[in-house]
This record gives C-alpha cells, sequence and structure tokens, in this order.
C-alpha cells in the first residue's frame, strides 16, 4: 500500500513533463552497467514508444546524477542512512523515485523535528508525535501527514462546542 502511494505521488508530480526531439539524454559520469539497467526497464515499461523510454531514461539518469553528487546537510547523518537505504530497498534500480523519496523524507523529517503549534497543548503535541512515529517508525513523510491530520482534528474537535 505504502508503494502505491508513493508510485500515485510520484506520478501526479511528474506526470506533467516531457521530452522533446531536440533534449539529449546526457551519458558523462553514468556506468555502462546502470545505463543498461536503466535502458532495459524503461523498454520492458514502454515497449514500442521511443518517446517514453527516452523520458524514463533521462529521469533516471538525472536521479542518478542528483544521488551520486547529493550532499547531506539538513538531517544527521545517521537518519540520511536510513532514509537512502530505505530509498534504495523501496525502489531499487528506480533512481528517480529514490531521489523523489530522498527528499520528501527530508522535508518529513525537518517538518516532524521543528513542528510546534500554539493551540495545541505540548503535551498532547507530544502524544500526536510518538504515535505517529510509532505507526510510520523511519517514514518521516507520513508522520508529517499524521501530524497534521491529528493537529487538524483535535483543533477541530476543541474548538466545537
Amino acid at each position: 500500500m505504502k508503494r502505491y502511494v508513493w508510485l500515485l505521488i510520484f506520478f501526479f508530480t511528474f506526470a506533467q513533463c516531457t521530452v522533446t526531439h531536440s533534449e539529449e539524454i546526457n551519458l558523462a559520469g553514468i556506468p555502462p552497467e546502470v545505463y543498461k539497467t536503466i535502458k532495459n526497464k524503461a523498454i520492458r515499461e514502454w515497449p514500442n514508444d521511443w518517446n517514453m523510454q527516452k523520458f524514463v531514461i533521462k529521469q533516471q539518469i538525472e536521479g542518478y546524477n542528483y544521488l551520486k553528487s547529493f550532499r547531506n546537510s539538513q538531517v544527521p547523518s545517521d537518519i540520511f542512512a536510513i532514509i537512502k537505504q530505505k530509498a534504495a530497498s523501496e525502489w531499487p534500480d528506480d533512481w528517480n523515485m529514490q531521489r523523489f523519496v530522498i527528499k520528501q523524507q527530508i522535508e518529513g523529517y525537518n517538518f516532524v523535528k521543528s513542528y510546534r503549534n500554539s493551540q495545541v497543548p505540548s503535551d498532547i503535541l507530544s502524544i500526536i508525535k510518538q504515535k505517529a512515529a510509532s505507526e510510520w517508525a523511519n517514514d518521516w513523510n507520513m508522520q508529517k501527514f499524521v501530524i497534521r491530520q491529528q493537529v487538524g482534528a483535535y483543533l477541530e474537535l476543541s474548538n466545537s462546542p
């Protein structure tokens, strides 16, 4: 179910992107075995649709290059290692999805660690955060979602007659 949700998020995020014939695929720095994996996957997923194959290849190469050059300075290194390993295990050979998941998880982690709401008592917010963490351990994007939902519900209920 989690993988399906991520796939939907990814699809809607990148659905409007297109590759034109004038755009070249830059293979600089891509190991041949990585390119072969990327190309074979694009062919498998989009047989007889060369424009989509080109689009997928270009997106995967961009994802691969992003991951190889990314330097983490936003989360503790142990947390980043968990995020990166999880993205790689959930999306093997899909570097673009790994890039997407890593960005989302870093954003979620920073939200969870810094979120405060002056309308919610600290003990209630602590309970909400603990519940989110226990239900979605090491998935900070889902923790962010749960926290927002729970805080919204708490505020609605506490402001009703």
